[in-house]
């Protein structure tokens, strides 16, 4: 028995980078540049991709869940709060230095190449979640960015999101394996020490 505590501690123990290197999620929350107090992406917004596919088209680069809350206080009659979820979706940004958008005018070009994707609500607008290539393909759990390259569109125009960002990990089967099996392991402990204190008395 202690034989397998120590094997289900092991695959918890053995570092976050391969018990949770899968599957991240980025999640963050900022200001639009040039834009009335109040505007931006809202707190809880996040994307959660699969890294392993980050650079796979076929798979829309990973991408699993997202949801994104935007509010445009500058902008009438969209003072509310619009979010983008995986229901949403629109396409993958291939690598490129510039997006245009299919509802909004004008378009964004960046310093360097990014990659992402792109959210669209029909008569609404269209929001952009770019990110560095680079950054992109090799950001790892714990990892933080400030990103001026995450866009929004909208019939009037865009606006860049000035966004602090975080890469924070989500649990792979190799991880809860262990969890659970320590679980088992201290259930059937206390069992046997329990019927072991009962038989005495």
């Amino acid at each position: 028995m202690q034989r397998l505590l120590f094997v289900a501690l092991a695959f918890c123990t053995i570092g976050s980078a391969n018990c949770f290197a899968a599957v991240i999620t980025l999640k963050f929350c900022g200001v639009f540049e040039n834009a009335l107090a109040g505007s931006g992406v809202l707190d809880g917004s996040f994307l959660t991709f699969d890294q392993s596919l980050v650079n796979n088209v076929g798979s829309n680069y990973g991408l699993t869940n997202a949801n994104i809350v935007t509010r445009r206080t500058d902008l009438a009659p969209f003072p509310s709060d619009l979010t983008y979820t995986m229901a949403n979706f629109n396409s993958i940004v291939m690598p490129t230095t510039s997006v245009t958008s299919v509802v909004g005018p004008g378009t964004r070009t960046f310093p360097e190449t990014v990659k992402g994707w792109s959210f669209l609500l029909l008569g609404q607008g269209e929001f952009f979640a770019v990110f560095p290539e680079n950054w992109l393909t090799t950001v790892m759990v714990g990892d933080t960015l400030s990103n001026n390259y995450i866009t929004e569109f909208r019939s009037d125009g865009y606006l860049a999101d000035a966004d602090d960002i975080r890469a924070v990990p989500e649990p792979s089967g190799l991880a809860i394996f262990g969890l659970s099996s320590a679980f088992i392991f201290l259930k059937r402990r206390f069992k046997k020490r329990t019927n072991s204190v009962a038989f005495s008395s």
